[in-house]
């Protein structure tokens, strides 16, 4: 049982490195791309708190709204998805 626990723990703290490094990648795009949080919620039809709380990895964002962020920002999901991958 122990082990389940220990395993559990890793596989917690490896999603929220990924979480982070997505969050980072996006707020990156969306820097370059000039755009406040207010104008990507905008864009992206969701809330700005929302585009707050991916940039900072505090939620699992859904593919639907990863989708809708990534053609907000002009680029694909897999160069943010390929870019969060990097050091995990």
């Amino acid at each position: 049982m122990i082990f389940v626990i220990v395993s559990s723990c890793s596989v917690v703290k490896q999603r929220e490195e990924l979480l982070k490094a997505l969050g980072i990648k996006i707020k990156e795009a969306r820097i370059a791309k000039g755009l406040s949080h207010v104008q990507l919620a905008s864009e992206a039809d969701i809330a700005v708190s929302q585009v707050w709380r991916i940039e900072t990895g505090k939620v699992n964002v859904t593919v639907v709204t990863l989708y809708a962020i990534a053609d907000a920002l002009d680029v694909s999901i897999y160069e943010l998805l390929d870019s969060s991958r990097r050091g995990i």
